[in-house]
């Protein structure tokens, strides 16, 4: 499974080629046939690389999988399907998604498949970013550093002041 997850982030990431992650994902579903829920990180690296029709071949196994969040189906499906040229079942599939269920670097890569072929009639994705903790309480440790530094480094803090020097007082 760590394996599968780090294909999957290299891809989202652009860390990973397409063809290596393909490569990576045959190995290692020939190693353990029984996990269908690799097939989605083959799936979206096939629709990555140009190979669609192969994705949507997979489509059979990972219908039946427990282990793939039902939205990210979707996504797979409905997006093959647009970038195959079926536009209407496609747009169908897509418009059930709930995007919000995914990570931002989801949305990023999703947006850009469709969006770099052109596609109408799917709705705005934007993104938005998490609204910050306002409870200091539950801010972790290392963000109340972070902050404390930043302020450091914009001047918002003052610096120490230098020691005082007197000729007087250091003369004997």
């Amino acid at each position: 499974e760590l394996l599968n997850n780090s294909n999957y982030l290299g891809l989202l990431h652009g860390m990973a080629s397409p063809e290596r992650v393909i490569k990576a994902q045959l190995e290692l579903m020939a190693n353990f046939p029984a996990r269908a829920e690799f097939n989605s990180t083959l799936m979206l690296a096939e629709i990555l690389d140009g190979r669609t029709a192969d994705a949507l071949a997979r489509l059979p196994q990972l219908r039946g999988c427990k282990g793939v969040e039902p939205m990210m189906k979707l996504a797979l499906e409905g997006s093959a399907r647009m970038l195959l040229g079926e536009t209407e079942a496609g747009s169908a599939l897509l418009q059930k998604v709930d995007w919000r269920c995914f990570m931002r670097q989801e949305q990023i890569v999703f947006g850009g498949l469709l969006a770099k072929f052109r596609l109408t009639g799917l709705p705005n994705r934007e993104l938005k970013s998490e609204s910050p903790v306002a409870d200091p309480e539950q801010t972790p440790a290392w963000r109340k550093a972070i902050d404390r530094l930043q302020k450091d480094q914009t001047g918002d803090v003052l610096p120490p002041l230098p020691a005082l020097r007197s000729d007087a007082i250091e003369s004997p």
